[in-house]
């Protein structure tokens, strides 16, 4: 996810960003990592 959100870069809309952090987040705290 870190790589598609940094090969968007610029591109990627607020929104879009927003949601892959957050999914992003929901991922590390599903496998553990906080």
């Amino acid at each position: 996810l870190t790589f598609y959100i940094n090969r968007a870069g610029k591109t990627l809309p607020k929104t879009e960003r927003s949601r892959l952090e957050r999914a992003k987040l929901e991922l590390k705290h599903q496998f553990g990592r906080d």
